[in-house]
């Protein structure tokens, strides 16, 4: 897993705190490139621009237990999250909630 994700955006700040705490397990394009998701030991996902890799959202306490991995559909709208606590949950991608 990786430690941290760096980005340095065109504004100058730095998305590489993002996740709060532990590793970064999973990070994933939607499939226009156009948006990329994270996830790890913190219980949230992190939403960036595709292109500037600029923070665009965070959901936190998404699961009870570390994530592992996620993935789009391929519309780009919605992400699946798999974790530790043997649950998965199914998130609007675009209005950065949880749906189920």
């Amino acid at each position: 897993p990786f430690q941290r994700l760096l980005v340095d955006s065109s504004d100058g700040t730095s998305s590489e705190y993002a996740h709060t705490r532990g590793a970064v397990h999973c990070v994933r394009y939607d499939a226009k490139g156009e948006q990329m998701a994270s996830v790890g030991t913190d219980r949230s996902v992190c939403f960036y621009d595709g292109k500037t890799m600029d923070l665009k959202g965070r959901i936190e306490d998404v699961h009870t237990g570390t994530i592992y991995s996620c993935a789009f559909d391929s519309s780009g709208k919605h992400l699946l999250t798999t974790s530790a606590d043997g649950t998965a949950a199914f998130i609007d991608a675009i209005g950065r909630k949880v749906l189920h």
